[in-house]
């Protein structure tokens, strides 16, 4: 359990994905082997890329080789600090209030944590942050759109955000297998600048993405078609 934990300082602690499932997935099998090149702690990093579901981007690369659990996901982190505050409003309702302090004690420290962590005042984004390295990766993902969507950013820290990502951010290589994802990635940031009283910049996006979809639908994999499309149909509305 702790393995998925970075501690930060004394009590202060975000999460990473990790797993110590050590072998190509059976179901891209040629795929890992050719990923891993020999090396078998390889395949425990693209496992653990895979439970991010950004196992086919360059998003956990670093320097060229795979660093998935030395990266701590605003996404991830994000997500948790949203369940943390449900939590907190679950317990409430069902009169255990010891319980709903202790959640919302819990989300406000990672609020707090991720602010100074997962926060880069130098690009005005939120990014993955390498913590045996102490530094942001490189790479600026969609992921950090959760921030917004999980109301973690602070209103100048949203507009800053909105000032960096006028249009759609693409930032991976765009393949039929991807479209899901960055579907489902826009949506979050949209939802997020929603949240924020952007919707200029909601509709900007939502346009550019339906775009998309529709230029690629054919190509779109019948098993995503589903998602893909219910994202297609919310953001005409």
């Amino acid at each position: 359990m702790y393995e998925t934990v970075v501690f930060r300082g004394k009590d202060q602690s975000l999460n990473r994905f990790f797993t110590d499932y050590a072998r190509p997935r059976p179901e891209f099998y040629g795929a890992d082997m050719a990923r891993a090149q020999g090396e078998v702690k390889v395949w425990k990093q693209i496992a653990a890329a895979e439970q991010s579901g950004w196992v086919d981007t360059d998003r956990w690369l670093r320097q060229g080789s795979w660093a998935t659990t030395q990266a701590i996901p605003v996404d991830l982190n994000a997500c948790l600090y949203q369940l943390e505050c449900v939590l907190a409003k679950a317990y409430d309702a069902t009169d255990q209030p010891t319980y709903a302090t202790s959640m919302r004690n819990l989300a406000q420290a990672r609020k707090e944590l991720m602010q100074k962590t997962l926060w880069n005042e130098r690009s005005g984004v939120y990014q993955d942050y390498f913590w045996d390295t102490q530094s942001f990766s490189k790479h600026t993902s969609l992921a950090g759109g959760y921030a917004l969507w999980a109301g973690i950013a602070t209103e100048a820290q949203a507009k800053r955000m909105a000032m960096q990502w006028k249009s759609l951010v693409i930032d991976f290589p765009l393949q039929p297998t991807t479209i899901r994802l960055l579907a489902q990635s826009a949506w979050i940031t949209i939802q997020g600048f929603h949240r924020y009283g952007m919707t200029e910049e909601a509709q900007r996006w939502s346009d550019q993405i339906r775009r998309l979809i529709d230029q690629s639908w054919n190509e779109i994999p019948m098993e995503d078609q589903a998602v893909v499309g219910a994202i297609y149909i919310s953001l005409g509305r």
